[in-house]
């Protein structure tokens, strides 16, 4: 992977279905996330009138929410920018699954449907990432690498010796 490389897909690479490239900014994974969400968008509207909305939800999950929750956690590395591209397209596509015009509101929709918006799906991986270190079982590359304020070796007790240890970062 070199960015001055004259041929532009030899820029990036594919790994387990994310496609990474040298500075790990996620901006052509999320170009094919983008592409991939609107391609079922397009497949859900032009069924929109032929079948019932059930089956437009049910598209929505195989065509759209499938891709949003594959590998959210390091996909969700991107830039904001990128992630609200995710979350217009997400809402597009469950516009057009409740067949509902492209200004209505999608808030409403998310919650009526119980489906999770791309931030939360984000944060509901990340929480689950987090709940196998703390109880140990994730992959043992994993272990130590967030200690907590108990393995501290500090004179007093903490309250929150369980919690972990969040390093400070000078800017």
């Amino acid at each position: 992977v070199h960015m001055a490389h004259p041929n532009k897909a030899s820029r990036y690479f594919k790994l387990l279905g994310i496609t990474l490239d040298e500075n790990l900014t996620f901006d052509q994974n999320t170009s094919l996330l983008l592409s991939k969400l609107s391609r079922a968008t397009f497949h859900i509207n032009r069924l929109k009138y032929l079948v019932p909305q059930k089956v437009l939800l049910s598209l929505y999950y195989a065509f759209a929410h499938s891709h949003l929750t594959y590998c959210s956690t390091i996909a969700s590395c991107t830039s904001k920018s990128n992630i609200e591209k995710i979350f217009k397209a997400q809402k597009k596509a469950l516009r057009a699954a409740c067949m509902k015009p492209y200004h209505e509101h999608t808030a409403p929709l998310f919650e009526q449907h119980s489906i999770l918006t791309y931030h939360n799906i984000v944060k509901q991986a990340q929480l689950q990432f987090m709940h196998a270190i703390y109880h140990g079982y994730a992959l043992s590359v994993f272990e130590g690498l967030w200690p907590k304020n108990a393995d501290r070796e500090l004179q007093h007790a903490l309250r929150n010796a369980d919690e972990f240890v969040i390093p400070k970062v000078n800017l």
